[in-house]
Formats: structure tokens, sequence, C-alpha cells
């Protein structure tokens, strides 16, 4: 019977092997979490107007996407899934001599470079906050009411466009707003007064709500102005979802 003219080579190979396996797998071991670790996205994101813009505007082929399931709707609602309906709503109220403070709200999620403060409320906070306002002297200026998709609303001076997107535990939405109004000077001039602009991007509980408030320093007085936007995902049938 033949010999191997190299018996050594046997324990060399099989010790190569092993130290390959073992490189192989605490290359693996380290990797891992990085491939399956999701990366937490900031809860509140202030944005420019142009990004806001961008988001809320589709290009061309998006619009050319969205004319074909137009065409094939008829022939698509059998196969494709429901997606969740998503209702915005948006309040624009004054409240007069009622600082942050004494409505309950706890320190802002954000404050952009305006001194607009932001809140992040889930939908039981936000419930209790809307009581809290019942008590508090003030107006409702507007109110806008939308349904499902990409909405671009102009109602009293006020130029809202919001883009939703349902998230794993959470609406992803981004906020466009413009607020003026039209002042009458004692000489009878007419001038255009910015009484916010928002822009951002934010992940809000299902049924909760970003709340902003306009800082009274830029108003220069004791009013303040506030914006209530709520979003809620449903199914079919109207009821809230749980995400």
């Amino acid at each position: 019977m033949p010999q191997d003219p190299n018996p050594n080579q046997r324990p060399r190979r099989a010790r190569r092997v092993i130290i390959w396996v073992m490189a192989a797998l605490l290359l693996l071991a380290v990797a891992v979490p990085f491939l399956f670790t999701k990366h937490a996205e900031p809860q509140l994101v202030w944005l420019t107007p142009a990004q806001v813009s961008q988001a809320t505007h589709a290009g061309p082929l998006i619009r050319l996407r969205y004319a074909l399931i137009r065409i094939a709707g008829p022939l698509l609602r059998f196969y494709r899934p429901r997606k969740p309906q998503v209702q915005i709503f948006s309040d624009i109220l004054r409240l007069d001599q009622t600082p942050p403070a004494n409505l309950g709200l706890g320190f802002p999620a954000g404050t952009n470079d305006d001194g607009t403060c932001a809140w992040v409320l889930s939908a039981s906070d936000l419930s209790a906050f809307r009581a809290r306002l019942k008590t508090a002297p003030g107006i409702f200026i507007v109110s806008m009411a939308s349904a499902d998709g990409k909405v671009s609303q102009a109602t009293a001076g006020v130029i809202l466009s919001v883009l939703p997107k349902v998230m794993p535990g959470a609406i992803r939405l981004i906020v466009g707003l413009d607020w003026s109004e039209k002042i009458v000077s004692a000489s009878n001039s007419l001038s255009l007064k910015t009484n916010a602009a928002v822009s951002s991007r934010v992940l809000i509980a299902n049924a909760g709500g970003l709340i902003l408030h306009v800082s009274p320093q830029k108003e220069g007085g004791a009013t303040n102005y506030w914006i209530i936007i709520t979003t809620t995902a449903t199914d079919s049938r109207g009821v809230p979802l749980k995400l």
C-alpha cells in the first residue's frame, strides 16, 4: 500500500481549515448585529421648505405610476392588499395669556430657528391636552380635515401640505405649513404678516398629534398661536389600527 509522502500535511491542512472556519464565524458574529439592527429614526426633524416641497410633489415617474394605477384600478383591486386609510385633522387657534407651562405639555421635542416649539403627543396625552384647552381663554381660527394620502390645502391664509406614511409602530408625517394674514395699517396700507412657517418630519403614534406653538416674542405680545395636527390610520371600516 502506498504511503503518504508528507504525513504532516494533513494536520496542517486541518488546522488551516479550523482557523478559517473560526475566522468566518467571528466575522459573522460581528456583522449580524449591524445587518439586523434598525437605526432609530429621530422623532422630530426640522426640514427646509424646499425639502417639504420635494417630498410632497410627485415627479414624472411617480405621476406616470399613479396614472397607470388609475387606468388598471378595476383589475388591480382584486389583487392588491387594501392600504390603511390615514385621516388628518388640523386646527389653528389663538390663546390669550396662556403660556405652554399652563397646559402641562412639559419640555418640547424641538424648537426651530424661529422659536416655534413642537411637542409630539400620544393619543392619551393629546386627549388630556384638548381637555385642558377647553378651560383656556381663546378662539379657534380655522380647522382643516383631509382623507387619505398627500394633502395640500389653502384656507383662510393657511397653506398646509402633509404627506403621511404608515410605519411599524407610528405614522411618519411630513408637514409644511405657512400661515399668513393681511394687515391694514392706520394709513390704510396693506401688508402681509407671517404668523407661522413650519417644515418638519415627525413620527407620531397612531391617533396622536403634533402640537406647534408660535413664540410670543415673535408676535411681539402675549398672544399665543397654536397648531394642532392629528393623524389616525384606520382600516376600511374606520377602526383605528394597532401599528
